[in-house]
């Protein structure tokens, strides 16, 4: 669901240097809505937010951060909005 965005954050970062240096315009990012995803955004830093809907529950809301190091980007994965865990990415879990 956010693969494409990660992948845009994580080629800007290698060619600006550093995530502090993304910002939402800089990675060149279009979200094409599917049927069940209802957002996906990058923010300053890199940090993405994601919407699903129609999974037949409750629409979840998950953020992923970024993280430097060894040479790579790490994500950090945050749930938004209280949904059951069976509604979000199994790396959120």
């Amino acid at each position: 669901m956010a693969a494409s965005a990660k992948l845009s954050v994580g080629e800007s970062a290698q060619d600006r240097g550093q995530l502090a240096l993304i910002t939402p315009t800089s990675t060149g990012y279009s979200f094409g809505a599917s049927s069940y995803c209802a957002s996906v955004t990058i923010a300053n830093g890199g940090v993405i937010t994601a919407i699903t809907q129609n999974t037949g529950g409750p629409d979840a809301s998950f953020q992923l951060t970024p993280g430097e190091g060894s040479g790579r980007v790490s994500w950090h994965c945050t749930e938004l909005n209280g949904v059951p865990r069976t509604q979000i990415p199994a790396e959120c879990r």
